[in-house]
């Protein structure tokens, strides 16, 4: 068994408990959750976007679908974090060949336009993706306060 699908066999137990939280809006569940998969979810999407910007936007709204989807969310046996790998697989496809259908071929590729200055940060030896975690859980707990104070 490869050592990813390990590890999320052996959190699925605690996982099912958290999806549990999070169907009654705990958001300190969904915290968990985040720094759990944040790093799984974001490097599956930028190995398929292969753009930092593009990459946390798919992450933000695979975990905001895990908020405002709970309730419906039927992972057919499968671990939650396979799950999660799969549909954020799925939705980087999704955007990236959304992205190639919107941009004209002689503007480049995705993330061409992007600010030189972000893409020194993400390049940079020093960037880890914990630095995009934080800034992202911060925007995801955001999203999940003002869903919460909508209803």
């Amino acid at each position: 068994m490869l050592p990813i699908i390990k590890r999320f066999h052996d959190t699925a137990e605690n996982d099912a408990n958290l999806l549990q939280a999070v169907r009654r809006k705990d958001q300190q569940a969904m915290v968990t959750i985040f720094d759990r998969y944040a790093s799984v979810v974001y490097t599956v999407a930028l190995g398929i976007m292969e753009d930092h910007a593009a990459a946390e936007d798919v992450m933000q709204e695979v975990l905001f679908q895990v908020w405002t989807g709970s309730q419906t969310m039927n992972a057919h046996g499968v671990p939650f974090g396979v799950w999660l790998v799969c549909v954020t697989r799925s939705r980087a496809l999704d955007a990236s060949r959304k992205c190639r259908r919107s941009i004209p071929r002689e503007q480049g590729v995705p993330g061409s336009a992007v600010n030189p200055a972000e893409e020194v940060a993400y390049n940079s030896p020093d960037f880890t993706s914990r630095q995009v975690n934080k800034k992202s859980s911060a925007v995801l707990i955001e999203l999940v306060t003002n869903d919460d104070a909508s209803r």
